[in-house]
């Protein structure tokens, strides 16, 4: 029997439909010699700090490092739940093999071997490599060695990832935060990946805020539908009208004129950060909602793996894509030929190919507006890949006039390729218009009488980031070093899974703002990229990581000695770091109250129940004010206990009656119990009036001299 476990239940239960596992149990399905099951992504994690040792509960300890890194289930329920069944099927005695069949890289390699590693399995493994959902069926065939040294590195190379970010993310977030927050105050997260990414968006609203509006002339020349421009740009627009006057009226001549063909290549293939760039672009939807949507068209079969960096395809795919593109084709009745050999290539794909469209996109009609135009975006971007590229005459004319050369540009298109379709999606192609006459001249050639005139143009400052060109700056940080990295999975800040919650993380930690499209940086991001040390913010610490990393996964380093490095430069940053004077946020919080004890700030605080008011001098102080609005109300009612007046509290379940006298007479009543209906029915023991109550089972009829009477009519 093999136990076949994947990543996600929609992979789970498809390959259970392809190997014929029809029983249904919880958790799995079985059947025809295989048992079907899953993760829910990531069912275990590492230890919290506090449970390691109980001292470390305290942010005050530092540093945090454990001797041995341990895991844990997930709290969830569900995940709870999912382990068990998992640990049970492995440990099934007619299990005889067990099926990694998780993504297709270091991360799916990771939630497999904790589980497997966790439920203290022992039977051997089997390795599916799967890039898409269409080629399971096939995949199935070539199952590889899961015990093979590739796929164990891969795995140490993970989790020496996990447990790098780990210590950086306890230590630091804890360090910074014990420096700059007060008790009650947002914590200061620090992290690998985010607090560079959010350096970049400082860094450039610091550039626009500094920013000074400049003015520069460039002096322009006009025949008919000619226009050329002197090269210069001119600071003095004195020096530019005097130019001007010069030449208005006289005569130019081509001095010099050249042809040369070029080409606009066609688009790569997506991987999931040019998908998110693109409908950031066109849609105007998040990268995060990008992300999301890709996810459901992906376990609908409508498109391959999404998560991916990659933007082409293996060799082995040319068949298979071919009659893809054939169905692709009719479906947009575009009468094209196709050059798939430039999108084919074994050495560009890591993990995952690039994301193509499916077989399954001929009946759309369960996807919502977003989803179709997503995936119209995928199928587009499938079709231009692999048209011809678009050909065109470049051409570049020199024409002097009183001493002073203008340069004139044109072109013409040769052959449209992948443009021909370019604007069915909402974007231009190249334009036509602009000189077009200078095509038909030749060097010699004189206009008389041109006309000359002086163009203002202003400086402008760089524009804020939005989804769509953060992601880029962050594929596209550090290029240069990764490139020299031999073996590297993972260039950039974060990968094309990660991005879009990195900067999701962003927001929702109070660092940064989405107004419309733009990522704006709050003044709490802004201070703490201050007072952070550069080397943290720094995308370096990344690329010396992803350096070591992939030697691990080579075999070239060992993880260990990769952690005891992120130990010792722990060890340092808090050593070497203290409070900067930089740091000018003051309490957010602070009310214009003080308090009643010792004379400090009252501020708002955050708790296990919510927000309270209370000392800022804390612990020296702690004094907390009782909430009005929460304080029992008096009433005319009497205690039947005791006699003292009775009080209106409100509690979990609403509103109750209590004694004053509590903690000494502990009587309380519902009010909603004690609400009664007058009838016009006698108690047969005292003569008073019986009444109808609500009880804790429903109505029932009782004596209105209850507690001395306690007479319930059946």
């Amino acid at each position: 029997m093999k136990l076949i476990i994947a990543e996600k239940p929609s992979v789970g239960k498809e390959i259970a439909h392809i190997v014929g596992a029809n029983q249904s149990h919880e958790g799995y399905l079985e059947g025809n010699g295989y048992i079907c099951s899953w993760c829910y992504g990531h069912l275990l994690g590492l230890y919290d700090g506090k449970d390691y040792n109980p001292e470390w509960k305290s942010w005050k300890v530092l540093p945090i490092i454990p001797d041995e890194f341990k895991l844990k289930v997930g709290k969830d329920k569900g995940v709870k739940a999912q382990f068990q069944i998992l640990k049970k099927l492995m440990n099934r005695d007619d299990v005889d093999v067990v099926v990694c069949a998780t993504d297709a890289g270091r991360e799916g390699e990771l939630i497999f071997r904790h589980v497997y590693n966790h439920a203290k399995c022992k039977k051997p493994i089997q390795r599916l490599w799967n890039n898409s959902m269409a080629d399971i069926k096939r995949d199935l065939q070539h199952l590889q060695d899961g015990n093979d040294e590739r796929f164990i590195r891969l795995y140490h190379s993970a989790f020496a990832r996990e447990k790098a970010d780990w210590l950086v993310g306890a230590n630091l977030t804890r360090h910074f935060t014990n420096l700059y927050c007060n008790y009650g105050e947002d914590y200061l997260s620090i992290g690998r990946v985010q607090t560079p990414t959010l350096r970049m968006i400082v860094d450039r609203e610091n550039e626009i805020k500094s920013f000074k509006k400049n003015y520069y002339y460039k002096v322009q020349l006009k025949y008919k539908d000619i226009l050329a421009e002197i090269k210069d740009k001119y600071e003095d627009e004195n020096e530019a009208d005097r130019i001007s006057k010069e030449v208005d009226g006289t005569c130019s001549m081509i001095t010099d004129l050249k042809k040369e063909i070029k080409k606009k290549k066609a688009p790569l293939l997506h991987d999931i950060g040019s998908l998110q760039k693109e409908c950031n672009e066109k849609l105007s939807i998040s990268a995060k909602e990008t992300l999301d949507t890709a996810q459901k068209l992906y376990e609908g079969k409508f498109i391959t793996y999404p998560r991916t960096d990659s933007k082409y395809l293996n060799e082995s795919m040319k068949t298979d894509f071919l009659n893809l593109l054939e169905l692709l084709k009719q479906k947009k009745q575009y009468d094209v030929s196709f050059e798939v050999d430039k999108v084919l290539d074994d050495s560009k794909v890591t993990d995952h190919h690039a994301i193509i469209p499916t077989k399954n996109i001929s009946d759309v009609s369960n996807l919502n507006d977003k989803e179709c135009s997503v995936l119209n975006i995928i199928i587009e971007r499938t079709l231009k890949a692999v048209m011809k590229d678009m050909t065109y005459e470049h051409l570049t004319c020199t024409l002097n006039a009183k001493d002073y050369d203008f340069i004139g540009t044109a072109n013409k298109t040769v052959e449209k390729g992948w443009t021909e379709f370019e604007k069915e999606d909402g974007t231009s192609s190249m334009e036509e218009v602009k000189n077009n006459s200078l095509f038909n001249c030749q060097k010699g050639d004189v206009f008389e009488p041109v006309t000359c005139e002086v163009l203002k143009k202003e400086t402008k400052p760089k524009t804020r980031f939005n989804d769509k060109t953060i992601i880029s700056a962050m594929e596209n940080a550090g290029s240069k070093d990764f490139k020299e990295i031999e073996g590297v999975e993972r260039t950039g800040l974060g990968t094309g899974a990660t991005r879009a919650d990195i900067i999701e993380k962003l927001i929702s930690r109070g660092y940064v703002e989405r107004k419309k499209k733009q990522l704006i940086p709050t003044e709490r991001g802004m201070q703490l990229i201050k007072v952070v040390p550069e080397n943290i913010t720094d995308v370096q610490m990344t690329v010396a990581w992803e350096e070591k990393i992939a030697d691990i996964k080579n075999g070239k380093l060992d993880e260990d000695t990769f952690i005891n490095d992120i130990e010792n430069y722990i060890i340092e940053v808090l050593k070497d770091t203290n409070r900067s004077i930089q740091w000018t946020i003051q309490n957010e919080n602070k009310l214009d109250e003080k308090c009643p004890e010792c004379g400090s700030d009252l501020v708002i605080k955050k708790g296990k129940y919510g927000k309270f008011i209370a000392c800022s001098n804390y612990p020296e102080c702690k004094y907390i004010k009782k909430d009005e609005k929460k304080q029992p109300k008096k009433t005319d009612k009497k205690c039947p206990k005791c006699g003292k007046t009775l009080l209106l509290r409100k509690g979990k379940f609403g509103e109750y009656y209590s004694c004053s006298d509590y903690p000494n007479c502990k009587y309380t009543e519902s009010v909603k119990s004690k609400e009664v209906v007058q009838t016009k029915m006698k108690c047969p023991q005292c003569g008073k009036p019986l009444v109808e109550r609500n009880g804790k089972y429903g109505k029932f009829i009782s004596c209105s001299g209850y507690p001395a009477c306690k007479y319930i009519k059946k």
